[in-house]
C-alpha cells in the first residue's frame, strides 16, 4: 500500500496506513477521532450519499460547498486549522493520476481514504486510510474498540492481487470497458435533453443536468414505478440546485428500458 500511494506522490510509511473494512469505516473512525457533537463539517456538494447519514449519526452539522474550477483553497483551510478527508476511492479509474491534496500536504492536515469496493466488489470488505502517525495509532485503538478486528479474507484477497499484478491488469480492463461505454451513454442521454455536466476522465458515473423544470426526485420516483432505478441529485446534496441533476452509472445504462422510460417521462407535460 505504501508503494501504491507513492505512485500518487503521497509519502506514507507503512505505520501511517491503517486497513479498514471499508472506506465508510475509515470515515467513521475519523469522525470518532476528530469530531464532537455540534461541530460543523464542510462537505462537497454533491457528496458521497452515505456520508450525510454518518455525520447525522455523529450529531454534527454538514454544510455543502459547491465545486469550483480551481478546487478548494488550501491556504484558507490551513489558516482555519481545518482537517481534510480526501476521497481516493475512485482514483484507480483515472487513466493518468492527477495531483492529490495529500501529496501537497504531506499527510499533515489531509487524511487520504481509499477502498477496493468499487474496483473489485462491494463484497470485498477492504479499505484504508493514510494519515499522520499519531492519528493512525488513535484510529487503530478506536477500530479495536468498535470492531475488534478486520475482514482478513478481504485483506488477503487484495494483498494477493496487488502482489501478483492481477489487480493492475483487472483495473486496466475496467478502465477500457468504461471508456468505451461512457461516450455512447452520454450521447444517448444528450439526445433526450439530459446534458452531462462534465465528461469525466474516468470512473463509472456521469453527472447530468436535467431539462428545465424537471425535478430529479420526482423523475426518479416515476421511473421507479416503471422498474427503473435512478439516483437523483437530492440524495447527494441538500442545495436547491441538486434537484436539477441526476447521477447515472454508465455500467448500468445498457438496458434499453432506460431510454424508453426516460423518453416517455420527459415527454409528459
Amino acid at each position: 500500500m505504501a508503494r501504491r500511494l507513492g505512485e500518487l506522490a503521497i509519502e506514507a510509511a507503512p505505520d501511517q496506513i491503517l486497513l479498514t473494512d471499508s472506506g465508510t469505516q475509515a470515515l467513521d473512525l475519523l469522525c470518532r477521532l476528530l469530531l464532537t457533537p455540534g461541530d460543523v463539517v464542510l462537505v462537497d456538494d454533491p457528496c458521497y450519499f452515505n456520508f450525510h447519514g454518518l455525520l447525522r449519526a455523529h450529531r454534527v452539522r454538514a454544510v455543502g460547498v459547491r465545486y469550483t474550477a480551481q478546487g478548494p483553497d488550501l491556504a484558507q483551510f490551513e489558516q482555519a486549522d481545518l482537517t481534510i478527508a480526501e476521497d481516493g476511492i475512485f482514483d484507480d479509474f483515472e487513466p493518468e493520476p492527477t495531483a492529490r491534496l495529500a501529496a501537497f500536504d504531506g499527510l499533515a492536515r489531509v487524511v487520504y481514504v481509499g477502498s477496493f469496493s468499487k474496483t473489485l466488489s462491494a463484497a470485498t470488505r477492504c479499505g484504508f486510510l493514510a494519515a499522520r502517525r499519531d492519528w493512525v495509532e488513535a484510529t487503530a485503538d478506536l477500530k479495536i474498540a468498535t470492531a475488534f478486528g478486520s475482514s482478513r479474507l478481504g485483506a488477503d484477497l487484495v494483498y494477493q492481487m496487488l502482489k501478483a499484478g492481477s489487480y493492475r491488469r483487472h483495473v486496466e480492463g475496467l478502465r477500457e470497458r468504461l471508456a468505451r461505454t461512457r461516450g455512447p451513454v452520454a450521447r444517448r442521454l444528450e439526445a433526450l435533453g439530459i446534458r452531462p455536466w462534465i465528461e469525466p476522465r474516468g470512473g463509472m458515473f456521469l453527472w447530468c443536468e436535467l431539462p428545465d423544470g424537471v425535478d430529479a426526485a420526482e423523475l426518479a420516483r416515476a421511473a421507479l414505478a416503471q422498474g427503473v432505478v435512478l439516483a437523483p441529485g437530492q440524495v447527494f446534496g441538500a442545495s436547491p440546485a441538486a434537484a436539477r441533476f441526476m447521477r447515472f452509472n454508465v455500467a448500468q445504462c445498457g438496458d434499453a428500458r432506460l431510454d424508453a422510460v426516460l423518453a416517455g417521462l420527459l415527454a409528459r407535460p
